[in-house]
């Protein structure tokens, strides 16, 4: 795993830092207690202490959200989501080097939405697939890690930079002022006090999506900060895979987002919670006092025309208040803002979004599908989400 987020990472069990070793053929991240956590062959690792309350999204309905997320339908979301970050974070807006997809084309970091395309479908990547393509590394990028914070690999920087040509074996990259460390990852160091704009989090920022799923919203953001690094949190193992490749710089970690979270205090510079459980206090203590939480909630008119014609589940009219509830005692609100945009989906297409929600798990299978069938197509759907912007206290 990516040391620059392994070095913010900590042990679910007694809260000591992590560092990773070999455990024979495969990997695995220890505590000096010497609790392990394994770190799969698909690329996450395990970091919860007992049994998980229960077993997230199915394998079913995280292929479902994978297949409707890649279409783009939901790209104004991640969109909003990365001009937010960019915004909080006092950056530029900056794409990937090679990256021409959604975060490419965000928003201008003004903190306000810009109106969605009519189709909800933004213009996809270079590739037409929608999806994030990877860092290129170029000869003229820089690493930004903290002096004595890297060592490098033949041409590549460990500390994740994209930095190339100056970085022989032992040498420290282009910024690296101080002399490299001789053997292993270097313990990346904690964020920067903040500086300037009083929002410049460190060399390296860190990204969290609490409830990632597949990891796509978080893969946008990362795009947009090419300073960042990224985890994807979640309980969903099958979610979790797919999470695990979203971003060259992200990783991927089984942990229960209602338990403490595996990551030490202040560590992390923007929180992302989409559509998904909010622990107030676990974020307020992860978060850096300079960071941001970023909320996506649905709006009531969310999916309203696939509420009523299909019988799904109804968005709670008080929403709003309870998510406000559940965050008041640890964060200000500095801003909200509603995202809608018209989608025209095809019958599949109807038949995948309802099948990634909790309606899935409601709703009798056959009788859906009857319904479905009823629909007139292009089926024409509101999206409609609440994004809001929080401050720690």
């Amino acid at each position: 795993m990516d040391p620059r987020i392994v070095g913010r990472l900590r042990c679910p069990v007694c809260a000591e830092p992590l560092t990773e070793a070999a455990t024979g053929t495969a990997r695995a991240l220890r505590c000096p207690r010497r609790h392990s956590f394994d770190v799969a062959r698909q690329g996450y690792v395990g970091l919860l202490a007992g049994r998980a309350p229960h077993a997230g999204d199915t394998a079913e309905m995280v292929a479902a959200r994978a297949d409707f997320l890649a279409a783009g339908h939901y790209d104004p979301v991640s969109a909003a989501l990365a001009a937010a970050a960019l915004a909080a974070l006092g950056a530029a807006p900056v794409a990937d080097e090679g990256q021409d997809g959604p975060a490419a084309g965000a928003p201008a970091a003004t903190g306000r939405l810009a109106d969605a395309p009519a189709t909800g479908r933004p213009a996809a990547d270079a590739t037409g697939t929608g999806r994030p393509a990877a860092d290129a590394p170029t000869p003229q990028a820089l690493c930004s890690a903290p002096t004595g914070a890297a060592v490098t690999v033949g041409e590549r920087c460990v500390c994740g930079c994209r930095a190339k040509g100056a970085h022989a074996v032992g040498r420290p990259g282009p910024r690296h002022a101080g002399p490299a460390t001789p053997t292993g990852p270097a313990t990346p160091a904690e964020p920067a006090t903040p500086t300037g704009t009083g929002r410049a989090l460190g060399a390296y920022p860190l990204v969290v999506d609490a409830g990632a799923g597949t990891g796509r919203h978080l893969a946008t953001v990362l795009a947009a900060l090419p300073d960042a690094v990224g985890l994807a949190l979640d309980v969903s193992k099958p979610a979790l895979r797919r999470a695990a490749r979203a971003h060259p710089r992200a990783a991927a970690a089984l942990a229960d987002t209602w338990r403490r979270l595996p990551l030490a205090d202040g560590s992390v510079a923007v929180l992302l919670d989409v559509f998904a459980p909010r622990n107030g206090a676990e974020f307020r203590r992860v978060l850096h006092p300079a960071g941001v939480l970023l909320v996506v909630t649905p709006a009531e008119d969310h999916l309203a025309e696939l509420v009523d014609a299909l019988g799904l589940l109804k968005v709670d009219p008080d929403k709003a208040d309870r998510v406000a509830g559940s965050l008041a005692d640890h964060f200000d609100q500095a801003a909200e803002s509603v995202l809608r945009a018209r989608l025209e989906l095809t019958a599949p297409e109807v038949a995948t979004l309802v099948g990634m929600g909790p309606s899935a798990r409601h709703t009798d299978p056959a009788v859906l599908a009857a319904r479905i069938a009823a629909l007139p197509e292009p089926v024409g759907v509101t999206l409609a989400v609440r994004l809001g912007v929080y401050r720690p206290r």
